[in-house]
């Protein structure tokens, strides 16, 4: 077990317990930069944090503000790259970013179950991730809220035309997850979207866009999405081989933009909603 505590330190402790995991307890607080790099290799993977009473946060429905922590309230940025790697059993990340100017984080997770729950809020900038899930399936719950743009990946990088550069959030390997949604109300089409086992995937901007790129490949994979923003929200994503459903709830006053790929059978639901322009692309093949 490693616990990886920082304020203005850094302190390591080498405990032989449970060793058949790597746990990495990750707490950076009140700094004016905050920076970790951290790689796992082993049979089961962890990067979480404590609750209030110092339990273990170890699983999808765990309070994240007790996760894995970066805090730079202050100050100016958080950032988080981690990859974890051949595990038996799981990679798990547990993280909440709080920020003043920016957070970012870059997360590979390779060869088993993954699981990544990740917060980002910035009060006064922005939120920046590149996500990677390869050889397995994963789960993805992501909250994203920025006083201006929150971004997955980079909008300068190319639309959905480089899978092996893993913009956005690449995953592959069937049965992949990401969460979030809601709306309803119906009978016949009075609002709608769905899918939200139990939230996020969210991005809220106060003043700016939000903007997401997901390829998943394989099949039986599930992308919902809820953003919500005063200027433009972008929506790419292409899912393959089947079983696939793509749930997204743009709500804005700029541009509403989405596109969606399927590749198989797959279902979507759209619901755009702003006094700006919407525009949908769905292509199912």
């Amino acid at each position: 077990m490693i616990k990886f505590f920082c304020s203005t330190f850094i302190l390591c402790l080498l405990i032989n317990v449970c060793p058949a995991q790597n746990y990495i307890l990750l707490k950076q607080d009140e700094s004016s930069n905050a920076y970790a790099h951290i790689n796992q290799l082993g049979d089961g993977n962890l990067l979480i944090g404590l609750d209030i009473s110092s339990n273990l946060i170890s699983d999808a429905n765990g309070d994240l503000q007790y996760a894995a922590v970066q805090k730079s309230l202050s100050g100016d940025i958080n950032e988080l790259i981690v990859e974890q790697v051949n595990p038996i059993t799981q990679n798990q990340i547990l993280l909440y970013q709080e920020a003043f100017e920016k957070n970012e984080g870059r997360f590979i997770q390779s060869n088993g179950s993954h699981t990544l729950m990740l917060k980002q809020i910035s009060s006064a900038g922005t939120n920046i991730s590149h996500i990677t899930q390869l050889e397995g399936s994963g789960f993805i719950n992501l909250e994203q809220k920025a006083y201006s743009n929150n971004t997955i990946p980079l909008v300068t990088n190319s639309i959905m035309d480089n899978p092996f550069g893993y913009s956005g959030i690449y995953q592959e390997g069937e049965s992949n997850f990401i969460y979030g949604a809601a709306e309803v109300y119906d009978t016949e089409f009075e609002l709608v979207a769905v899918p939200a086992p139990d939230l996020p995937a969210q991005q809220i901007s106060e003043t700016g866009s939000n903007w997401l790129e997901i390829w998943q490949t394989g099949g039986n994979n599930v992308v919902a999405l809820h953003q919500e923003a005063v200027a433009d929200n972008t929506a790419l994503i292409r899912q393959f081989d089947g079983f696939n459903i793509a749930v997204i709830y743009q709500k804005g006053a700029g541009f509403n933009n989405i596109k969606v790929e399927q590749f198989g059978g797959a279902e979507a639901y759209i619901y755009q909603n702003g006094g700006g322009h919407n525009y949908a692309v769905i292509e199912q093949h």
